[in-house]
């Protein structure tokens, strides 16, 4: 029946989501394939966004899986350790489709894990272009909602494809913004890093139900009146 198919709907969805956690060890040996990055990109594509003008654009860095690892390991994540790189390292136009090997020091705070990470997505909100629409609200919040959205179907769409990822927001958007050769107006907000899980760092086979506040702690039900 129509509601037997909905349920398993659900429940594939709810065990995908239960499955997804933040993890930071990647195998190297694997590259992220083109078409599962497409695969991503398009489940980002479908995420809602005010006034469907989707607000945000993402750029698409891959760190090459058979540089020396060790010299990775010893790169280091802090701001102060970021270089701008040179200009043929980036594209100065941003589109979905625009890759390039990243810098093996990310502008990510205490997270030297994003620099060994066969794949690191960059989402950045286009402040501008909502603001047109949507004036100040646009500028500051809207776009931030669209992009991280776009991010969360992204990252979702990783699990379903057999990738592992963690999301990272502790980033300085300035040095971001240049490694990845994003225009000025665009505000990087955060960085998915994605691979194949390194040996032992496999989604468990069994869905283990996460830390998170029970409903009662944060819900809020409220009965709609006519009456002010």
């Amino acid at each position: 029946t129509e509601h037997t198919a909905m349920a398993a709907s659900f429940e594939a969805l709810n065990e995908l989501m239960l499955q997804r956690k933040a993890t930071r060890e990647y195998d190297l040996s694997r590259p992220v394939p083109r078409d599962v990055v497409e695969r991503m990109l398009e489940a980002a594509r479908t995420a809602p966004s005010a006034g469907n003008l989707q607000a945000y654009s993402v750029y698409v860095c891959t760190n090459d899986p058979l540089q020396d690892a060790a010299s990775q390991q010893t790169a280091t994540a802090t701001a102060t350790a970021v270089a701008k790189p040179a200009p043929t390292e980036h594209h100065h136009h941003h589109h979905s489709h625009g890759e390039h090997t990243a810098p093996t020091g990310w502008a990510v705070y205490s997270r030297d894990w994003c620099n060994t990470a066969p794949l690191v997505l960059v989402f950045c909100a286009l402040p501008n272009k909502s603001g047109e629409k949507y004036g100040s609200r646009g500028r500051n919040l809207y776009c931030v909602q669209d992009a991280t959205i776009a991010a969360t179907y992204a990252q979702l769409a990783a699990q379903a494809l057999g990738l592992v990822s963690c999301w990272a927001g502790a980033l300085d958007e300035d040095r971001v913004a240049r490694l990845v050769g994003a225009p000025d107006g665009e505000r990087p907000l955060a960085l998915l890093a994605a691979g194949y899980p390194r040996a032992g760092c496999e989604p468990a086979a069994t869905v283990v139900q996460k830390k998170r506040r029970h409903q009662e702690e944060y819900v809020h039900f409220v009965v709609h009146t006519t009456t002010e």
